[in-house]
């Protein structure tokens, strides 16, 4: 009885999975419907991504991180609530729990971190529904301006798509080469994208050497016209990873990639202009070095 009883269970969950799952598709399917831009373009890409993801399970350690930054086409599209980058995660999410019964364990989190994590999706919660009353009506200028109460979901957003995450890294979390492998180089390649969109910036419009202009970088990051869209935050959280080359690497070409990309990022970390950004920088460093030392002491 107890057996038939957990073949039951499982086979409940693999049904409510695969339910989630196709529900989730199903809304990818209707965005790209309604998306304004290449829709033959950005369909064929969620669709090799599939494939890819479905080869590669542990791929989106990669993707992830490195079209984070990067894929943000508002300007052109004039999507901000939702982009093209929440369709990259729903697809991602959408495959990961089709195939949830094939890797049943995972990493547990410390009881610590999960009072932690829920305390701040609480707090987020609250915010949020405070930012959403009173209800204003569902009409068309609901979505397409940052004076809706509903830009409380856009801000709230980002912080929930990584909770919804949490699941996934556990399962890599259980075999730490695929950091290595996929979310490292993931990182570095979304860095570098950053940096290059950055570059491209000041040359054009202020001179790469010019510091006495007021001008402040937005590089990928469209939403920086409100200044919403931490750039000066990514720099510093991301600028770390770039010692990953002389770490795990050990040979001449990934020195110079670490250099030319640290020394891109630094520039860039620099012409944001903004002074917590400097102090968040050499506090995120101050991290690294620690572990660095408590790792190879």
């Amino acid at each position: 009885m107890k057996g038939n009883s957990n073949l039951t269970k499982r086979i409940h969950d693999i049904l409510s999975c695969r339910l989630l799952a196709l529900t989730l598709a199903a809304a990818v399917v209707w965005m790209i419907f309604l998306y304004p831009l290449g829709k033959v373009w950005l369909s064929s890409g969620l669709l090799l991504y599939v494939i890819i993801l479905r080869q590669y399970p542990a791929i989106w350690l990669f993707f992830i991180p490195a079209l984070l930054p990067v894929l943000d086409l508002a300007p052109w599209t004039g999507w901000f609530f939702l982009d093209e980058f929440d369709l990259f995660v729903l697809v991602t999410l959408a495959v990961s729990l089709w195939k949830k019964h094939e890797k049943p364990h995972a990493f547990t989190l410390p009881d610590g971190m999960k009072w932690i994590i829920g305390l701040f999706t609480l707090s987020y919660i609250v915010s949020a529904l405070i930012g959403l009353h009173p209800m204003q009506a569902y009409d068309a200028n609901a979505f397409s301006t940052y004076w809706s109460n509903y830009n409380s979901l856009r801000v709230a957003k980002g912080f929930f798509l990584a909770v919804v995450f949490i699941p996934l890294l556990q399962k890599e979390l259980l075999n730490d080469s695929n950091i290595r492998k996929y979310f490292i180089p993931g990182m570095l390649t979304g860095l570098a994208g950053v940096v290059m969109v950055a570059i491209w910036e000041r040359q054009v419009f202020s001179g790469l050497f010019n510091f006495s202009s007021d001008f402040r970088i937005t590089s990928t990051f469209s939403a920086m016209h409100t200044g919403g869209a931490y750039i000066d935050g990514y720099l510093a959280i991301a600028l770390p990873f770039v010692a990953s080359s002389f770490i795990f690497w050990r040979n001449k070409l990934a020195y110079l990639g670490g250099i030319l990309l640290f020394g891109g990022g630094l520039y860039a970390l620099l012409v944001t202009f903004s002074r917590i950004d400097y102090l968040a920088f050499a506090f995120s460093f101050f991290i690294l070095l620690c572990g660095l030392v408590y790792k190879y002491k």
